[in-house]
Protein backbone atom coordinates (compact mmCIF):
# COMPACT_ATOMS: atom_id res chain seq x y z
CA UNK A 1 0.00 0.00 0.00
CA UNK A 2 1.05 3.47 -0.93
CA UNK A 3 0.86 5.73 2.33
CA UNK A 4 1.19 8.70 -0.40
CA UNK A 5 -1.20 7.84 -2.53
CA UNK A 6 -3.46 6.85 0.24
CA UNK A 7 -2.94 10.09 2.08
CA UNK A 8 -3.75 12.07 -1.17
CA UNK A 9 -6.97 10.69 -0.80
CA UNK A 10 -8.22 10.57 2.94
CA UNK A 11 -6.72 14.11 3.52
CA UNK A 12 -8.33 15.40 0.73
CA UNK A 13 -11.66 13.67 0.46
CA UNK A 14 -13.48 13.66 4.33
CA UNK A 15 -15.89 10.87 3.43
CA UNK A 16 -12.88 8.63 2.36
CA UNK A 17 -11.51 9.86 5.77
CA UNK A 18 -14.04 8.70 7.93
CA UNK A 19 -14.89 5.50 5.98
CA UNK A 20 -10.90 4.66 6.76
CA UNK A 21 -10.95 5.59 10.23
CA UNK A 22 -14.23 3.72 10.94
CA UNK A 23 -12.72 0.36 9.76
CA UNK A 24 -9.09 1.20 11.92
CA UNK A 25 -10.14 2.62 14.85
CA UNK A 26 -11.72 -0.04 16.73
CA UNK A 27 -9.06 -2.63 15.68
CA UNK A 28 -6.55 0.21 17.30
CA UNK A 29 -8.08 0.76 20.09
CA UNK A 30 -9.19 -3.32 20.44
CA UNK A 31 -5.11 -3.93 20.21
CA UNK A 32 -4.37 -1.33 22.38
CA UNK A 33 -6.42 -2.28 25.15
CA UNK A 34 -5.67 -6.18 24.56
CA UNK A 35 -1.61 -5.41 24.72
CA UNK A 36 -2.48 -3.26 28.15
CA UNK A 37 -4.36 -5.80 30.06
CA UNK A 38 -1.28 -8.18 29.17
CA UNK A 39 0.86 -5.72 30.57
CA UNK A 40 -0.94 -4.87 33.69
CA UNK A 41 -1.20 -8.70 34.22
CA UNK A 42 2.37 -9.45 33.67
CA UNK A 43 3.60 -6.56 35.73
CA UNK A 44 0.32 -4.66 37.94
CA UNK A 45 2.79 -2.19 38.98
CA UNK A 46 3.35 -1.16 35.13
CA UNK A 47 2.33 2.28 33.57
CA UNK A 48 1.37 1.52 30.16
CA UNK A 49 1.88 4.74 27.95
CA UNK A 50 -0.17 4.95 24.60
CA UNK A 51 1.27 7.68 21.86
CA UNK A 52 -2.10 8.40 19.78
CA UNK A 53 -2.52 11.36 18.25
CA UNK A 54 -6.11 10.37 17.17
CA UNK A 55 -7.25 8.94 20.92
CA UNK A 56 -10.19 12.19 21.16
CA UNK A 57 -11.14 12.06 17.54
CA UNK A 58 -11.72 7.88 17.62
CA UNK A 59 -13.75 8.60 20.96
CA UNK A 60 -11.30 6.49 22.58
CA UNK A 61 -10.02 9.03 25.81
CA UNK A 62 -12.99 7.65 28.09
CA UNK A 63 -10.46 4.70 27.99
CA UNK A 64 -7.48 5.77 29.72
CA UNK A 65 -6.51 7.52 32.79
CA UNK A 66 -4.64 10.77 32.05
CA UNK A 67 -4.78 12.79 28.61
CA UNK A 68 -1.38 14.79 27.74
CA UNK A 69 -2.00 17.17 24.59
CA UNK A 70 1.37 18.41 23.34
CA UNK A 71 0.79 21.78 21.70
CA UNK A 72 2.35 23.53 18.93
CA UNK A 73 1.71 27.08 16.66
CA UNK A 74 0.57 25.84 13.78
CA UNK A 75 3.56 27.53 11.63
CA UNK A 76 5.75 25.64 13.64
CA UNK A 77 3.42 22.53 13.52
CA UNK A 78 4.09 22.92 9.44
CA UNK A 79 7.28 23.14 9.84
CA UNK A 80 8.29 20.36 12.07
CA UNK A 81 6.25 18.32 9.84
CA UNK A 82 7.70 19.26 6.29
CA UNK A 83 10.99 18.59 8.03
CA UNK A 84 9.83 14.95 9.35
CA UNK A 85 8.88 14.04 6.34
CA UNK A 86 12.04 14.76 4.61
CA UNK A 87 14.46 13.35 7.33
CA UNK A 88 11.81 9.96 6.87
CA UNK A 89 12.17 9.94 2.94
CA UNK A 90 8.94 10.91 2.67
CA UNK A 91 8.80 14.42 1.48
CA UNK A 92 5.39 16.44 1.72
CA UNK A 93 4.08 19.05 0.21
CA UNK A 94 3.31 22.30 2.09
CA UNK A 95 -0.23 22.00 0.84
CA UNK A 96 -0.18 17.90 1.66
CA UNK A 97 0.95 18.99 5.36
CA UNK A 98 -1.04 21.40 5.83
CA UNK A 99 -4.36 19.53 5.06
CA UNK A 100 -3.29 16.48 7.27
CA UNK A 101 -3.19 19.31 9.90
CA UNK A 102 -6.37 20.85 9.08
CA UNK A 103 -7.90 17.11 8.79
CA UNK A 104 -7.40 16.94 12.71
CA UNK A 105 -9.10 18.19 15.82
CA UNK A 106 -7.83 21.54 16.52
CA UNK A 107 -5.50 22.05 19.40
CA UNK A 108 -7.75 24.34 20.70
CA UNK A 109 -10.66 21.88 21.39
CA UNK A 110 -8.01 19.08 21.84
CA UNK A 111 -7.09 20.59 25.46
CA UNK A 112 -10.17 21.09 26.50
CA UNK A 113 -9.35 17.33 27.18
CA UNK A 114 -6.36 17.26 28.23
CA UNK A 115 -5.66 16.94 31.78
CA UNK A 116 -1.87 17.95 31.17
CA UNK A 117 -0.96 20.30 28.28
CA UNK A 118 2.86 20.40 26.93
CA UNK A 119 3.51 23.88 24.86
CA UNK A 120 6.04 22.25 22.33
CA UNK A 121 6.96 25.56 20.96
CA UNK A 122 10.64 25.60 22.21
CA UNK A 123 13.62 23.77 21.33
CA UNK A 124 13.98 19.30 21.96
CA UNK A 125 16.20 20.18 25.75
CA UNK A 126 12.93 22.43 26.79
CA UNK A 127 10.66 19.75 25.39
CA UNK A 128 12.41 16.84 27.39
CA UNK A 129 12.40 18.37 30.77
CA UNK A 130 8.76 19.03 30.25
CA UNK A 131 8.11 15.30 29.52
CA UNK A 132 10.83 14.17 32.40
CA UNK A 133 9.10 16.52 35.20
CA UNK A 134 5.64 14.62 33.85
CA UNK A 135 7.13 11.82 33.74
CA UNK A 136 8.26 11.98 37.37
CA UNK A 137 4.86 13.51 38.23
CA UNK A 138 3.45 10.15 36.86
CA UNK A 139 5.54 7.75 38.64
CA UNK A 140 4.97 9.16 41.82
CA UNK A 141 1.31 9.18 41.33
CA UNK A 142 1.04 12.73 41.60
CA UNK A 143 -1.40 13.23 38.09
Amino acid sequence: MSRKKLGAIVFQDKAARERLNSILHPLIIQRSRARARQLVTEDPTCIVLLDAPLLIEAGAYGTVDLIVVVTASPETQLRRTLERSIAQGRPLTETEVQARIDAQMPLTEKVKYADVVIENGGTLEELHRQVDELWKRIQEHEV
